[in-house]
């Protein structure tokens, strides 16, 4: 069985998802990568699975109004 990541929150643009993970020994990580587009909570997971981390730095500077 794979294993069940702590998903506490995710943003979507169509297909493609940041996931932000709670761990348990190193705070919250992020991950983004591509869903199928048929189930949010198991594009979550396959993403917290297989996506690319992400810095949360980069994410805030990358949202952040001019």
């Amino acid at each position: 069985m794979a294993q069940k990541f702590k998903v506490v929150d995710s943003i979507w643009f169509n297909q493609i998802g940041i996931v932000k993970v709670e761990t348990e020994h190193y705070g919250n990580k992020y991950y983004i990568g591509e869903g199928v587009g048929l189930d949010r909570q198991e594009d979550e997971q396959k993403i917290a699975r297989n996506g690319m981390p992400v810095y949360k730095s980069i994410i805030n500077e990358f949202f952040k109004e001019d």
